[in-house]
């Protein structure tokens, strides 16, 4: 094991997040810089690690710490709180505690935190605590990564951060990125913020993803102008370099929930478009879902799609490079994004296009909710395809109807969700919100590489009827656990 300590004067910016805090500030003096470094432990007995901070009047602290390759067969679990590591946890089995408290800091200007656990082989847990407890400091950066668990038996990961008055500004971003855990305990906790920016994320690519909110359509609220000149909060989230002689070919087409309303470019014009959208938000969305709907495109198409942080798109931030397929198209990112962008432009290229002209009805991207691995819908999937026809009445015994395309009908159903875990709650919030009213993309089988799994059963539609909720109430006294089974129908002729 080799474990480097150094503290050393003067305080340097660290990079944890596009843009960290403390920037240029205590350049030279009075700062604090600590690194830890665990490598190459093939069978510890079990780490303990535990560090405290508590002075004053620090220009900065940096605190970095990585455990690399560290494979540590057996876990025992251990409370947080009063005895949050307790010694006979480590000593009956091997596994990795961490502890970090930082307080009573009278006013610090800067403090960037930053824990990596990746590349364990086949770790038996992990327990991580940090506790961060001063006043008005001038900004936190709070940055943990855990990746590459193969089989993770359990993560035990508790965050606190009280008794700020007035801070500036906190920034604090978790990732958990392993696949197949049996357990994840992930607690943090903020008292008395006026500020904070917080990410938790267990991403995957295989899971039910729903997509209500859609940063493609621009801000919800606000004042003034977008990047393009059109008020905010009104739709007008996009652009093109190529405009329909025809008013209903509008490029704002692309955020209506009927897709049938398209936009067209301009006639003849097959290549070189692009499609711009300002999603009216700083610093914009971390896309990872992203839908062409009902569009004449090629499978011969070159579809561009790029992020940046400037409305000149330069430099660029992002590159994806997008399938076509007939009809619909879809892209799951494979990796969980960690940056975001407010501008993003499609750039089409259809040289085969035989109509004359690019078509596409509706375009949503956003951040997805996704349910994690250990609890879904059940695998059989009932669909049915629906001939979608409008009818208007007229006077006498007439009507006039639009015959419109086929559309889809889904019915999913649930087995066994348990009531504490985020897999209900996003559900439960979505019946809230979206209720039946407002449509979501929903794809119960998507796919970071075949677009035509990812389409099998993607609908963009509206939830049929709230579902009834059987609850299966089990446990002592004390316990909460609820497991509920529910099924409904999304469709998209709703």
């Amino acid at each position: 094991m080799t474990v480097v300590t150094t503290d050393i004067q003067g305080y340097a910016q660290g990079a944890f997040a596009s843009t960290p805090f403390a920037s240029g500030i205590a350049a030279g003096n009075s700062g604090l810089q600590f690194e830890v470094v665990i490598t190459d432990n093939p069978e510890p007995e079990g780490i303990q690690f535990q560090n405290d901070i508590s002075f004053s009047l620090p220009n900065g602290l940096q605190f970095f710490a990585t455990n690399l390759g560290f494979n540590c067969p057996g876990y025992a679990e251990g409370p947080f709180g009063l005895l949050p590591f307790a010694a006979s946890a480590c000593i009956a089995s091997a596994a990795m505690q961490f502890d970090v408290t930082i307080e009573d800091f009278a006013d610090p200007n800067g403090v960037q935190f930053f824990v990596g656990v990746t590349d364990f082989p086949d770790p038996e847990g992990v327990q991580f605590e940090g506790v961060i407890t001063f006043s008005d400091p001038e900004g936190v950066e709070f940055d943990v990564t855990i990746s590459n668990f193969a089989n993770a038996q359990g993560v035990q990961w508790n965050q606190q951060i009280v008794d700020y008055p007035n801070p500036q500004g906190l920034q604090w971003e978790n990732f958990v990125t392993f696949s197949d855990p049996e357990g994840v305990q992930f607690e943090a906790a903020v008292v008395h913020v006026e500020g904070v920016e917080f990410r938790v994320n267990l991403y995957n690519t295989t899971q039910l993803r729903i997509l209500c909110d859609f940063p493609s359509r621009g801000a919800q609220s606000g004042a003034g102008n977008n990047a393009w000149g059109n008020p905010v909060a009104t739709g007008q989230s996009w652009r093109t370099n190529s405009v329909n002689a025809s008013a209903d070919y509008d490029i704002n087409n692309l955020n209506t929930d009927i897709v049938e309303q398209t936009y067209r470019s301009a006639s003849g014009t097959i290549t070189g478009i692009n499609l711009d959208c300002d999603v009216e938000t700083s610093p914009g969305t971390f896309l990872d879902t992203f839908a062409i709907l009902n569009t004449n495109l090629t499978t011969g198409a070159s579809l561009v799609l790029v992020g940046s942080d400037n409305s000149s798109f330069s430099p660029i931030g992002k590159t994806i490079n997008l399938v076509p397929r007939a009809d619909n198209i879809f892209h799951i990112e494979p990796d969980l994004p960690l940056t975001a962008f407010r501008y993003w432009r499609l750039q089409i290229d259809d040289p085969n296009q035989t109509d004359g002209h690019i078509e596409i009805g509706t375009i949503l991207f956003g951040s997805s909710v996704i349910f994690t691995q250990d609890e879904c819908m059940v695998d059989r999937i009932m669909k049915k395809p629906r001939h979608f026809v409008d009818s208007v009445r007229t006077e006498g015994f007439t009507s006039v109807k639009n015959n419109r395309s086929l559309k889809n009908r889904i019915s999913l159903r649930f087995e066994s969700l348990q009531f504490g875990k985020g897999n209900f709650q996003s559900l439960d919030d979505i019946f809230k919100s979206a209720r039946t009213s407002q449509k979501c993309l929903w794809i119960p089988t998507p796919h970071p590489t075949d677009g035509a799994i990812t389409e099998r059963f993607a609908v963009f539609g509206k939830i049929v009827d709230l579902p009834e909720q059987e609850h299966n109430v089990k446990g002592t006294v004390g316990e909460d656990l609820d497991f509920i089974s529910f099924g409904f129908d999304v469709d998209e002729a709703e």
